[in-house]
């Protein structure tokens, strides 16, 4: 221990360490490996510690390993697993794929330039036959804070439309304000149960090997 303390390392243990295919890194652990805090601690639902010991299993026997999609389970994971759970294996990049997804399906065109982030009030723009200019902004994780639909109101210009979404456990505050969207968890949850063909590879492998 005085080796540690001598480098400045005053925590350290011992550990396994396995590569493991961003697109199936559970996104509890991605939002909790970006927090400014250098040493935290990462809650997991048992969906989330259940992926990760698959892949710990696996991927100790063969590095090379990589999970086959199968859809038929998909539907009834869907309708098993809570909320919380279905969120947190899923990625910042899996919830706003899935939020533009349904979006498209409801006559909604993404406008593909406008996804960048260096664009931080919108994830990105859409617009549908009507000519109508839709903006989107979508947060992921329980912090810091919900979202204040009046905040987004100075955007409203030309009869557009905005559209918020947040996993959030308090997920808006404030007054409704006209044109902006509060999409809600159970509705998204809905979606994806009727379009689980539509889901993304990432989605349907981390909903797949919940099946073991």
């Amino acid at each position: 221990m005085r080796g540690f303390c001598r480098y400045d390392l005053g925590h350290a243990m011992d550990a396994k360490w396995l590569e493991v295919p961003d697109e199936l890194v559970c996104g509890s652990v991605q939002r909790g490996i970006i927090a400014q805090r250098m040493i935290q601690r990462i809650n997991l639902s048992e969906a989330a510690i259940r992926l990760n010991q698959y892949l710990e299993t696996n991927l100790s026997a063969s590095s090379s390993w990589f999970p086959n999609i199968d859809i038929v389970p998909v539907d009834r994971i869907l309708d098993t697993i809570s909320e919380e759970a279905l969120f947190g294996l899923m990625s910042p990049d899996d919830v706003e794929d899935i939020v533009a997804s349904k979006l498209q399906t409801e006559g909604w065109v993404l406008i593909k330039s406008t996804c960048f982030r260096s664009k931080p009030q919108f994830e990105f723009s859409m617009i549908n036959n009507d000519g109508v200019t839709g903006l989107v902004q979508v947060k992921s994780g329980k912090g810091p804070s919900s979202l204040d639909p009046s905040e987004y109101s100075k955007y409203l210009c030309g009869g557009n439309k905005i559209y918020l979404f947040t996993t959030h456990p308090n997920p808006y505050k404030g007054e409704r304000v006209e044109n902006i969207h509060c999409l809600t968890k159970g509705e998204v949850v809905d979606w994806m149960k009727k379009h689980c063909k539509l889901l993304t590879q990432t989605v349907k492998l981390k909903l797949t090997l919940q099946n073991g």
